[in-house]
């Protein structure tokens, strides 16, 4: 299986996500989704967003808790963008018909 990663975010942060952070990494996630028809693992996200595993897990936190993601329990990638997420990805990227709801 070729997994097709999304160009890498090169921008450093450091302090507080901002909501462009946060925006810029829900981006990288749905490009991921659209290219490859799943979600990606913590391992994937981290070289991703340039950043730590334990900055992957704060992040993912994060977008739960304003409701662009939702974990669905007893699946595979168990990560889905919500309709709110969506709406702050750029279309036309056709997600919602890739794997995203």
């Amino acid at each position: 299986m070729t997994v097709n990663l999304p160009q890498p975010i090169e921008r450093f942060t450091t302090g507080p996500l901002t909501p462009d952070d946060l925006r810029e990494r829900l981006c990288w996630i749905a490009e991921y989704i659209y290219r490859n028809g799943w979600a990606p693992s913590h391992r994937e996200m981290g070289p991703g967003w340039s950043v730590s595993a334990a900055a992957v897990k704060t992040t993912l936190e994060k977008l739960e808790e304003i409701g662009w993601i939702v974990w669905v329990q007893g699946q595979g990638r168990m990560l889905r963008i919500t309709d709110e997420g969506l709406m702050q990805v750029p279309q036309p990227m056709g997600l919602a018909e890739n794997g995203s709801s």
